[in-house]
């Protein structure tokens, strides 16, 4: 992450499967190896989080080269209230109280939000090229129909009436 230049370099994830303790791995796709802007709609509350609380060194598996898997030290920017990598449980738990307190509908995860975000994308006017760069991902011809007619442009209206909606 890097403030001055307002960007972050996306590099490795953190992977939580049930059973075994959260590692480092390797990310999905080639094009998943990216850096994005860090507008300041983000970096001023991401900051202000580091300011309270800061990243924290712990010991974790790596996996991001799988022909030489190893344990070492890594900063996590986000740990669980006993300073560890964040479970799934307990994530689960913070995003369901954070959605129930915006009114987010029950159930409503990241996938949602990023058909919401999609459909705005659209229906503020770009073009269906766009998308899928800002989404890292293709947009198929019955996606874009989808987004047209769905449930989230219906939520969409909901949220912010243009005079297209009907």
């Amino acid at each position: 992450m890097n403030f001055l230049r307002r960007e972050v370099t996306i590099a490795q994830q953190l992977k939580v499967i049930a059973g075994r303790r959260p590692y480092l791995a390797p990310l999905k796709t080639k094009t998943s190896y990216r850096t994005v802007e860090l507008p300041e709609s983000v970096a001023v509350p991401l900051a202000r989080h580091i300011e309270f609380f800061p990243p924290v060194e712990v010991e974790i598996d790596d996996e991001t080269d799988p022909r030489n898997p190893r344990r070492r030290k890594a900063l996590l920017l986000f740990t669980s209230a006993r300073g560890e990598a964040m479970q799934r449980a307990t994530w689960s738990r913070i995003w369901a109280a954070s959605a129930k307190a915006v009114g987010m509908p029950p159930r409503w995860g990241y996938h949602g939000l990023r058909h919401y975000f999609a459909t705005l994308l659209i229906h503020g006017g770009a073009s269906v090229k766009f998308v899928p760069a800002i989404l890292i991902r293709q947009l198929a011809a019955g996606q874009r129909h989808r987004y047209f007619r769905s449930y989230w442009y219906r939520l969409y209206c909901f949220i912010r009436p243009p005079t297209f909606c009907t």
